[in-house]
Parts: C-alpha cells; structure tokens; sequence
C-alpha cells in the first residue's frame, strides 16, 4: 500500500520556487564562477547565520577534544565554505560540463564492485554524507552499475519530487527506495544491484548502540542486517573533490564472518562500518556532513559566539 499524498502547503511552494529561481541563475553563470561563489556563500552563512553551529562545533569537540576552541571554530568555517561549494555544484550537477567531469572523475578500487557482484547476491555500498556524495551516485548509474537507494522523503513533496527526477537525469540505473519494507531492500539484492545504505545517520530506539568518536550512539542498523540476512559483501565509497576536480575511492570491507542475525552481530558489524569511516574523517575532516545531531543528549541549548572569534576564524581558509 502506497501512503497517501502530501498536502502541498504555501511555503512548499515557495521553498520550490526559490530553489528553482536559485537553480536557474546558477545556470546562466559559467561553472568556474559557480566554484568560486560556493565558497563565498558557506563564509557568508558562517558570518551571518550559522546553520546548527552549536551541534557542528559540538560534534567537532567530541571528534577533536585536543584542539582549542579557536581551531574548532576555524575548521568549522572551513566546512562550511566546502558544503557552500558542495551545494551550488549540486544544483547544477545535470550541466554538461559536471556531467563530463562526473563521468570522469578519478576512480579506484572500482575493481571491488565488479568482484562484489559476482557472487550474484548483489552489493550493499555502506556510505557516509561524505564529500560530493550526490556525484557518487550518479558517477554509479553513469557507468552502467544498476544502484538503489534508501532514502528518506523531504518534507515538502515539491522538492522531494524535483530531487528525484534531478537524480534520475544521470541514466536508468539508478532506483529510490523508500524506508518502508526490508523485504524491498532484499528484492533489491537479490535482483544483484548495488544497494546505497547511509550508516552516519541516527537509529533512535530501532538502531544498534556503536562508539563513533569515542560516544556511544545509536546508529542505523540497516547496512549490517542486510550483509547479515543476504551474504551481500559490504562496500565503502570515499568521494572527494580537490581544485574542481572529482575522485572516488572504493574499498570492499573485510568484515568478521557471522552469518547469524543477532542483535550482538549487527552491532559488530555496524561499528566496523564506522571504525573504517572514522579513520577517513579524522584523515580529512572537512568533507564530512558534520550538522547531524547523532549524539543527542550532547547538544547544549544556546552557544554563544564573539565578533572576535568569527574574525578570527575568517583567517583560516
């Protein structure tokens, strides 16, 4: 049974229209513009209004309780600066000059997909909010890789709907899957496609307790369940963008060999997954989507922050 349609609300239709106006004027610029103004616009956030700042700067102590606070808030800019570049080359994604480079990125390990999916039980591509990770997908469905994803409807049905088909832009391979049914995940599987499962993101009271960065979390347990009940070997993608230029970096993980469904297993498994993500933030912090709110009791309700600390911080880009 499918759910029933979202009511359309007047500010859906005005976040829509924004985006699209947005995405229009992006258009008309040429991309180098574009990659510089990305920057300019996570510094002009950053300056004037911090997006969750008191859940990134506190997921950056728990990361780094070594740095002082002046280097936290200095990396913090910086993050923004880079999700100000992610965003803008996102919403132009579809022009032929990203395409090309999409198409092209530099790749390795690639080699482990094929391998993976072999075995015909198709692959489950265990991924964090890493990097361009949009590009990621659509470098998968370029190359002729069938790939699904689970994926969480936005809330407002208008952009959610222009998300989908933005993506589906990139060739026929690429499927959405909602978080409905674990035997559609499994139907996936087995049709030996490429199952895209984010492990970064919270499990509330039906994930598995793992450490990440030193803090117990719950943390999705949907990556692990899947390796467990089906044998799919479970693969990690790492892409990046230095100077304009695109890469991807794939791995298949060598995971302990358990077989059974068990509320221990998925938990061993889940906290490999992140052990192996947790080395390539602290090796290249940046690129990672730091606004999740994963610990939640951590969070302090207000943070302040001085005129001085934000000047200060503008110095290190």
């Amino acid at each position: 049974m499918q759910n029933p349609p979202k009511k359309i609300r007047l500010k859906h239709r005005l976040e829509f229209l924004f985006i699209r106006f947005f995405q229009r004027l992006l258009c008309a610029l040429p991309l180098p513009v574009v990659e510089k103004l990305g920057p300019l616009l996570g510094s002009l956030i950053w300056i004037v209004f911090p997006y969750r700042l008191k859940v990134v700067y506190t997921n950056l102590t728990l990361a780094f309780p070594e740095k002082t606070r002046a280097e936290r808030m200095a990396l913090a800019h910086r993050i923004y600066r880079y999700y100000g570049y992610v965003f803008l080359t996102y919403l132009v994604m579809h022009r032929p000059a990203m395409r090309r480079r999409i198409e092209k990125m530099s790749a390795t390990g690639t080699t482990c997909i094929d391998e993976a999916l072999v075995g015909g039980k198709g692959a489950v591509l265990a991924w964090i909010h890493y990097g361009p990770w949009e590009a990621c997908g659509a470098w998968l469905n370029m190359n002729g890789y069938l790939t699904s994803a689970i994926y969480r409807p936005q809330k407002n049905p208008l952009t959610d709907r222009l998300f989908i088909d933005y993506r589906h832009q990139f060739g026929p391979n690429f499927r959405h899957i909602e978080k409905r049914s674990i035997g559609r995940f499994i139907k996936e599987l087995r049709e030996n496609r490429v199952l895209m499962v984010a492990v970064d993101q919270k499990g509330g009271k039906r994930g598995t307790p793992v450490r990440f960065f030193n803090q117990t979390t719950s943390i999705a347990k949907g990556a692990a369940f899947l390796h467990l009940r089906t044998g799919a070997p479970v693969l990690c993608g790492v892409p990046t963008v230095n100077a304009g230029k695109m890469s991807i970096e794939m791995s298949r993980l060598s995971l302990p060999r358990l077989t059974e469904v068990t509320q221990e297993n998925v938990q061993t498994i889940t906290a490999a997954i992140l052990s192996h993500y947790e080395t390539v933030i602290f090796q290249n912090p940046e690129p990672w989507f730091w606004f999740h709110r994963l610990w939640p009791k951590a969070y302090p309700k207000k943070m302040g922050r001085s005129f001085m600390e934000t000047v200060k911080s503008l110095r290190h880009v």
